[in-house]
């Protein structure tokens, strides 16, 4: 197992496409499979906080002293700001201020920023001029109809369908170029929908076809096991029944992907082409997360000021000694100049944990993170 230097890290950074703030903990929808409620267990604690725009910005400052020292390889290139929640139109004041720190200061680095956000179009109407001036890209969630969506509610517990849907129309009635350009969709699949009927209700209502996922399959809270088993829906199930297939081997499991990823770093007999197979893998080099260079494809900042390589890592726990393996060394936005992760990786071990976890066929690695928004 190599370790990275804190040289490549840097470049890693400097050259990232995407960088995402996790901008509230706070959302006005209380969803039932949200990744942060009560069906999972395994988030750090969430107590209604906002990203500060200062540690924020002092993130983008340490990436332009990095452009300014040379540590970006790439030269012209397309950058993503993403915004993240929690529901990130309930912080807007932050958004605001990132996006004229972005046009202000970092213009002049042969960089084309990208704004986007994952949002529940509760609040979209009262920002939307907003974020058409600024060209936004944006996620929206919803989970097909009234009946598929009615695990979208309110703290209150009604729902939150009818608001949702009436500020997606008032978008695309109001700005139609915006909408048919800038807007997608992302639906959860649950025991109250299907692929199909979400797929004919986006065609039939928003001409669009969205994104489909599960609800996560990690970290379930075993006091809410039955509720998972109840929500929970495989997509390739799903598929497979609707085209009038049966799937009755191993693949079917949702420790497929688990087991298929954790062969694939480690098995000796996994090769990426005929070539590696015939002439040897020597050549490849080994990356220490086994899935991907820390930074190299995102930079996810959480709301507590944290670096992680991706959102998908905070379904571990930060405080996690897991076989006094050490996770990743998430560092405080005031410590750039001693970034140095020594990758001696917990990842691999939870997964095993996972694999061999008492209630195997409900845990396997989620790639995907569900949330309110």
């Amino acid at each position: 197992m190599i370790k990275l230097t804190p040289e490549e890290v840097k470049e890693c950074l400097a050259t990232t496409p995407q960088i995402t703030f996790e901008v509230t903990e706070r959302c006005n929808l209380n969803c039932t499979y949200c990744g942060y409620g009560k069906l999972y267990s395994d988030k750090d604690s969430r107590s209604d906080r906002n990203l500060h725009a200062d540690d924020a910005i002092a993130f983008l400052s340490f990436i332009k002293k990095l452009w300014e020292d040379g540590c970006d390889t790439t030269g012209e290139s397309v950058v993503y700001i993403s915004f993240y929640g929690g529901e990130p139109l309930l912080n807007m004041p932050f958004i605001k201020e990132i996006v004229f720190f972005v046009e202000s200061q970092l213009q002049s680095y042969n960089k084309h920023f990208v704004f986007s956000m994952t949002t529940n179009a509760i609040l979209l109407p009262h920002y939307i001029k907003y974020l058409v001036e600024k060209d936004f890209h944006l996620l929206l969630s919803l989970d097909g109809d009234e009946n598929g969506s009615s695990y979208r509610i309110y703290r209150n517990g009604k729902p939150a369908y009818k608001t949702i849907v009436d500020n997606i129309n008032i978008v695309k009635s109001s700005y139609p170029a915006f909408y048919k350009k800038n807007i997608t969709f992302n639906a959860v699949l649950n025991d109250r929908n299907t692929i199909q009927g979400i797929n004919d209700f986006f065609s039939l209502h928003f001409c669009k076809k969205p994104f489909i996922g599960e609800i996560n399959v990690t970290g379930i809270n075993p006091n809410e096991i039955d509720l998972f088993k109840k929500i929970f829906r495989s997509k390739t199930q799903e598929v497979a029944k609707e085209r009038g297939l049966q799937i009755e081997n191993f693949q079917e499991s949702t420790s497929y992907d688990t087991v298929a990823r954790y062969l694939q770093m480690h098995s000796p007999y996994f090769y990426l082409s005929y070539n590696e197979l015939l002439y040897g893998k020597n050549s490849r080099k080994s990356v220490p997360t086994g899935t991907c260079l820390p930074f190299g494809k995102k930079v996810f900042i959480t709301v507590s000021g944290k670096i992680l390589p991706c959102e998908h890592m905070y379904v571990v726990k930060t405080k996690c000694t897991t076989a006094n393996i050490v996770i990743y060394s998430v560092v405080s936005f005031f410590l750039f100049s001693e970034i140095l992760l020594l990758i001696e990786f917990c990842f691999i071990i939870s997964l095993i944990f996972l694999i061999f976890s008492p209630c195997p066929k409900y845990t396997s690695l989620g790639v995907r993170l569900s949330n309110d928004s």
